[in-house]
């Protein structure tokens, strides 16, 4: 609980409770996974409970309850879903975290993603392919989207591990993983903090060893590695968009969908916190077939402008 506490899933969010209280018909859909009633009504969850008709602006945060069924249900954990399905209808995790994974390309404001992790983790529905875009494979998967993670998103973002005094190796605290974070930062004992930033070396990725990577140094070596690709690319593509050309078609309002919107869809989808993470082959694959998209629509030269190799690297 104290950990779950100090998560942003304890905390519904200010501003959509108070968008969707003013404006339901428009903002309503929104609690579906911002609030505890709304994401219990959402799955069809009709069990009373104290809380249950409370006005919009009492609405609960992702409290206990809304991941674990208190009366049991067939999953571990007595959770209302289980984690290890690789479906956005099914999986626990993915049943919210799969908004707005692709652009609305028949809009009329373009909007970024939202919320693309599942589809983003699990190598399908994820961002805008440009045309002639052609994957030599129907899924553009990476080990933590495959058969060799079964638990999925869990896995990393729910891990539990021991923290022990490094002098002594006596216990000093236990982590659960109700943090959410797949590489939490730690304070100087080692146990998790709800800062959302830190340097690296101040990560724990004990996640990482639990059957992916052999060992922290190499995850934390694949991390910095994928992490400084992607930067590489999206600084690549961001420049191009800010020509002439593309940045005149970068108009969210005009009610068209262009190469350059979908582009920076993709620049957006990349800077996400844990995209290259999720799925660094498809994230690649991605930002350079926009670059190429870019290039061609706009009659723009080949060559890079930043510097950075225009090749698949990561394999």
């Amino acid at each position: 609980v104290e950990e779950w506490e100090q998560s942003e899933h304890a905390t519904p969010n200010a501003e959509v409770v108070a968008l969707a209280g003013a404006t339901p018909a428009i903002y309503g859909a929104c609690l579906d996974c911002h609030s505890a009633q709304g994401a219990l009504r959402a799955w069809g969850i009709n069990a009373d409970y104290i809380e249950k008709d409370a006005p919009v602006a009492e609405h609960l945060g992702i409290v206990c309850a809304v991941c674990h069924d208190p009366h049991g249900s067939p999953n571990s954990g007595q959770l209302r879903y289980p984690i290890d399905v690789p479906s956005e209808e099914q999986n626990l995790c993915v049943k919210c975290h799969h908004k707005r994974a692709e652009p609305e390309t028949q809009a009329a404001i373009t909007r970024g993603p939202h919320s693309p992790e599942g589809p983003l983790l699990l190598g399908e529905g994820a961002g805008w392919f440009p045309p002639n875009f052609q994957p030599e494979i129907d899924r553009i998967l990476s080990t933590h989207g495959s058969l060799a993670n079964p638990r999925l998103c869990a896995t990393c973002h729910v891990a539990k591990f021991e923290v022990t005094d490094q002098a002594t190796g006596e216990f000093v605290f236990s982590a659960t993983g109700h943090l959410f974070r797949a590489i939490p930062c730690v304070d100087p004992q080692g146990i998790p903090t709800p800062a959302p930033d830190c340097d690296v070396t101040q990560r724990n990725f004990t996640s990482c060893t639990t059957g992916c990577h052999g060992s922290v140094e190499a995850a934390r070596s694949a991390f910095l590695t994928a992490n400084q690709r992607i930067a590489n690319l999206v600084a690549e593509l961001d420049a191009r968009l800010a020509l002439p050309g593309p940045a005149a078609d970068l108009n969210p309002s005009d009610g068209r969908f262009t190469v350059a919107d979908g582009a920076n869809f993709n620049s957006q989808l990349a800077k996400l916190p844990g995209s290259p993470t999720h799925n660094p082959f498809l994230m690649e694959q991605l930002l350079v077939a926009s670059i190429d998209a870019v290039n061609t629509t706009y009659a723009l030269p080949a060559v890079s402008m930043t510097g950075v190799s225009l090749a698949r690297q990561i394999k």
